[in-house]
């Protein structure tokens, strides 16, 4: 396409009785078949200004903004702007005319936070994984590092790397776990190994054949890769096996408390039938299920042997909690919590 100037489209813009047309403007070309160009979503975001000195051109959605402005945001932006010849530029409204190749619904939701000063992360609405997917990519194909610092410290929240932050977790701010495998997409694409942990360990909870099929929602399809997909399996088979031989090794033992009140013979009796009701139904779900010592043991054992109990249960958690990374060939914790915070002091 020649780089010809741009021509308004005949609206009945030069009526001032007339109410004001959402902007379509069209490029003409040699084979005079132009394109139009709309301000439907910039007009909706209020992102069409007046005295703005470029127009980003998102797929035929036009953004009427400021070079300076975003400039002091973005070092890609502003060295694309560098590049825009007077002379040799599209133009609109005497306004040059900045291709962009990210979506338009995405370019609004930054630019959104850009001049709004938006927060999009704070815990007062649900924020969807993939609307964060989306934006982390913007931000990080535009070098915005504050907005990307803004969105990882978030996906910190939703995939801790502390065993207190993850059980202290408000229930209406957990993922949902069908997104487990589009956050190990992310955490695979951006760098961002500290969350895969946990992101890795919900696809653990999830049916095997969620696990084969993938993610899908509202037209995005991911997969795990052949090497994710055979660590979840190969590490939801552990975590079973951990369940049994760690956390659940004092009902296993069958050793009521040596200070026991209810009579060993009896707690000794209760925990065997403890024992035979879950002998099939070891889970992988070790950090999300509430434990035994509370479904079983008020009513069931003494005090004494059910507070010994939830200790012992307490202990071998924390116990597969540290042993979690290296299920998934990750760095220990400490290291990814180190990478971690370079990651997030260096804003990139």
């Amino acid at each position: 396409m020649s780089q010809s100037k741009l021509t308004r489209k005949r609206t009945g813009e030069d009526d001032e009785s007339a109410p004001s047309p959402v902007k379509k403007v069209k490029v003409l070309d040699e084979d005079d078949a132009p394109p139009a160009y709309s301000t439907a979503l910039a007009t909706a975001k209020g992102l069409w200004y007046e005295d703005g000195t470029v127009i980003l051109n998102c797929a035929g959605e036009a953004f009427r903004v400021h070079q300076g402005f975003l400039s002091t945001h973005s070092v890609v932006l502003k060295a694309r702007f560098a590049n825009l010849h007077p002379s040799e530029s599209l133009k609109l409204e005497h306004v040059p005319v900045l291709n962009i190749e990210e979506a338009a619904r995405d370019m609004a939701e930054l630019l959104s936070i850009l001049y709004f000063r938006r927060n999009t992360f704070d815990n007062t609405h649900a924020v969807t994984l993939r609307s964060l997917s989306s934006l982390l990519h913007v931000a990080s194909v535009y070098e915005v590092a504050p907005v990307r610092k803004d969105i990882i410290q978030h996906m910190i929240k939703l995939y801790p790397l502390s065993y207190t932050e993850f059980v202290a977790m408000p229930p209406g701010l957990r993922p949902r776990r069908d997104e487990a495998i589009l956050a190990v997409d992310v955490a695979r694409r951006f760098n961002l190994h500290y969350i895969l942990p946990i992101a890795l360990y919900y696809c653990c909870e999830l049916p095997t054949t969620t696990l084969l099929k993938g993610y899908t929602a509202k037209g995005v399809a991911v997969n795990l890769s052949p090497e994710d997909l055979e660590l979840c399996l190969i590490a939801r088979d552990d975590l079973r096996i951990f369940q049994c031989t760690i956390v659940d090794r004092f009902a296993g033992g069958m050793q009521p408390s040596k200070h026991c009140e209810g009579g060993a013979c009896r707690c000794r009796s209760s925990l065997v039938d403890v024992v035979r009701a879950q002998r099939c139904h070891h889970s992988s779900a070790i950090f999300t299920a509430l434990p035994k010592s509370a479904i079983y043991g008020t009513g069931i054992v003494c005090e004494p042997c059910r507070t010994e109990w939830r200790e012992m249960e307490r202990k071998g958690v924390k116990q597969v909690w540290e042993s979690l990374p290296g299920l998934f060939g990750l760095p220990s914790w400490g290291e990814l919590q180190r990478n971690m915070n370079i990651d997030l002091a260096s804003g990139s």
